[in-house]
């Protein structure tokens, strides 16, 4: 069974229409949950009322940022130089 609830934003709307019971919320009267198929019994296609399915998947995730390179302040923090893309040690002189 997939649940709905329909929003009225007709003006003047009584808190209960159809026995169905509504509540305001930001300038619109929302419905008690009720199953969709009584929900577009009752109010489908009638100006003013609109449908809302609670049983539509959630959108996927989007996949994390990739990390970000470390910069080459970092990189000589580290004691490295960087060159070309690759980080190489620094050579000291022998004696």
């Amino acid at each position: 069974m997939t649940a709905a609830r329909v929003i009225c934003t007709l003006p003047h709307a009584a808190e209960t229409i159809s026995d169905v019971k509504f509540v305001r919320d930001r300038g619109a009267m929302i419905s008690e949950e009720l199953p969709q198929e009584r929900a577009e019994l009752l109010f489908g296609g009638i100006p003013g009322f609109q449908i809302v399915s609670l049983d539509e998947p959630e959108p996927e995730p989007a996949p994390p940022p990739a990390p970000a390179p470390a910069s080459d302040s970092e990189a000589v923090a580290d004691g490295k130089a960087r060159r070309g893309g690759k980080a190489h040690a620094k050579e000291v002189p022998t004696a």
